[in-house]
């Protein structure tokens, strides 16, 4: 669609409990934000599948192109239900 709808911003807490957003490293915090304007243009199950792919970014996974995931980097699937992927990469990190 070109614009942003949503996105999960990751925080790390240090030593000395200061908070900062992270992308590429172990993070204790998340918060999801939804833009409303653009969200609200969304068909109901794209709608559904953004969420889920922010929560799956809020539980560590990455973006995943190559195979069938709800956390590709472009585009729906059409389908608001974590993939095979998905749960194959919560269930290595946790």
């Amino acid at each position: 669609m070109g614009s942003v709808v949503a996105d999960c911003i990751n925080y790390h807490v240090n030593w000395l409990g200061q908070v900062t957003a992270c992308w590429d490293c172990t993070y204790d915090k998340s918060q999801l934000r939804i833009y409303l304007p653009g969200f609200q243009k969304l068909s109901w199950v794209q709608t559904r599948e953004t969420t889920a792919h922010e929560v799956g970014h809020a539980l560590g996974l990455d973006h995943e192109d190559d195979v069938r995931s709800i956390i590709l980097s472009k585009g729906f699937l059409n389908d608001e239900y974590p993939q095979s992927d998905d749960w194959n990469g919560i269930n290595a990190i946790y």
